[in-house]
């Protein structure tokens, strides 16, 4: 699909011209950016909206999704939204824009106003689920859309949470200003007192040898995983960022950044506050391994496929890796169900680890047994950085499992439709059934069964299964199993 935009027809008259020399319709074709809005917007769009909706009656169940952004044109907020279903004349799950709906304020109200004037031609009766991101605003909404279909009777929305994506985001800030590092200001202060600034660039480059691929990058506010590969940077130049503070320290104060007034330029201000810290570069290094670890989770659910059946699976494998840091093993052990670990209580020091026993990494070890060597720490300093790497770790799994689709029965029940569980009740299955012909192998009919059972093959173990066995059978078989 090519992205053209209307402007780029305004020029066509003389390309057709130029194609079809002979032709007097090419010689008179005229088609601007004007005009070739109003043909797709007023003539092409009308019919494939009119198709889609051909498509979507004929469907028994379909999912709204939706997401707002701001749209400079109309300086409004947009609400855009799409529709996913499966075609069965392609025998595939398709996603497609439906349509855009406009707004001022964005409570909640006021996008179920607008998401339900969108879907309005639609049938309520074959929705099954909304999905959208993770703002808590959109919690609020699915509340009302719920409580509406209820009043009208309509059925039951599947909920299996918001976007797991955004809410690991929310956990990792979470998690890091529950430390008191700050870091997100560092971050910001690195970029920013070079952004746009020629003289400090020229500076820093004269001083330290840097090259353009050597400046801190720019921190995201808003996708806080993603700045593993900012702190790794920052954490790497950072003896240069020293360097270059204490040269401008040492300049009159007419000449330092802010010209030398408290408040004036907050980035160098902090940048000086940093510097002697001793531990900034552990904490960095302990920023880049927790992202690290979160942003695998990001990369791998980030994609088209149905992913649905190893959210939940998934999720709690990445946090009870995360508590293992810092949360006693016997607690975590005890946990042997999703809902058990959802039932933990991170924030009570009775399951905690005690100081010398978290888990910090042997990269983070190692740099701050390096420190210590070089007497540039003491005991108390490290015991105050572990605790403020306990209470990172904990807020984080705290806001993901308050958050996480993990709470959902309808999220937990999906991870049936995972392969490698259905393969692991496959040998469940074959093991119970197996003991029972053994014992009964002498009764025939049985006996012709096992050897029936024994040419089974996955996948198309179950259809053939329930065609060999009866009721009565599988209630032996579970006498046996117990």
């Amino acid at each position: 699909m090519s992205q053209y935009s209307y402007r780029s027809s305004a020029n066509k008259s003389n390309l057709f011209s130029t194609m079809f020399s002979d032709s007097d319709i090419a010689k008179h074709f005229s088609c601007g950016k004007t005009k070739c809005a109003y043909l797709i917007s007023f003539g092409i769009a009308p019919c494939f909206k009119e198709m889609l909706s051909n498509v979507l009656n004929g469907v028994t169940h379909y999912v709204a999704l939706f997401d707002e952004s701001y749209n400079k044109v109309t300086k409004n907020g947009q609400m855009d939204i799409h529709i996913r279903f499966w075609d069965p004349t392609e025998n595939i799950v398709k996603t497609r824009y439906w349509t855009s709906e406009f707004l001022g304020k964005a409570s909640a109200n006021d996008l179920s106003e607008k998401f339900c004037n969108g879907i309005a031609k639609l049938a309520q009766s074959k929705l099954i689920q909304i999905s959208s991101d993770g703002p808590n605003v959109n919690l609020a909404f699915l509340k009302i859309i719920k409580e509406k279909r209820i009043e009208e009777e309509l059925p039951h929305l599947i909920t299996i949470g918001t976007c797991g994506l955004h809410t690991l985001h929310g956990s990792f800030k979470c998690g890091e200003n529950a430390s008191g590092w700050n870091l997100k200001k560092t971050l910001s202060s690195a970029y920013k007192i070079f952004d746009e600034s020629p003289s400090r660039r020229a500076d820093f480059e004269n001083l330290t040898e840097t090259t353009l691929s050597e400046y801190p990058l720019q921190f995201c506010s808003h996708r806080w995983v993603e700045n593993e590969r900012v702190a790794k940077k920052a954490r790497l130049i950072w003896p240069k960022i020293v360097e270059i503070i204490k040269y401008w320290k040492q300049l009159p104060k007419s000449k330092q950044p802010g010209k030398g007034k408290a408040g004036a330029n907050t980035s160098y201000d902090h940048l000086c506050s940093a510097v002697e810290d001793p531990l900034i570069q552990v904490k960095l290094l302990y920023f880049e391994r927790i992202a690290s670890q979160l942003n695998s989770f990001l990369v791998t659910f980030q994609s088209d496929n149905p992913m649905a059946p190893f959210l939940v699976e998934s999720i709690e494998e990445v946090l009870r890796g995360l508590c293992g840091m810092v949360i006693r093993k016997g607690t975590l052990e005890k946990a042997t169900t999703t809902y058990k670990f959802l039932n933990i209580d991170l924030n009570d020091p009775v399951n905690h680890k005690s100081i010398d026993k978290i888990d910090l990494g042997f990269a983070v070890n190692y740099e701050i047994q390096q420190l210590k060597q070089k007497n540039k720490i003491n005991n108390s300093q490290i015991n105050t950085f572990k605790q403020d790497a306990q209470k990172f770790i904990v807020s984080l799994c705290s806001h993901a499992m308050d958050k996480s689709p993990m709470y959902y029965i309808f999220a937990r029940c999906l991870k049936c439709l995972s392969p490698h569980i259905w393969q692991s009740v496959l040998n469940l299955v074959k093991q119970c059934l197996k003991n029972f012909f053994l014992k009964w192998h002498h009764i025939k009919p049985y006996r012709v069964k096992w050897q029936m059972l024994q040419s089974l093959n996955f996948p198309n173990f179950y259809p053939q299964l329930f065609e060999i066995i009866d009721m009565r059978l599988l209630n032996l078989i579970r006498i046996l199993k117990d």
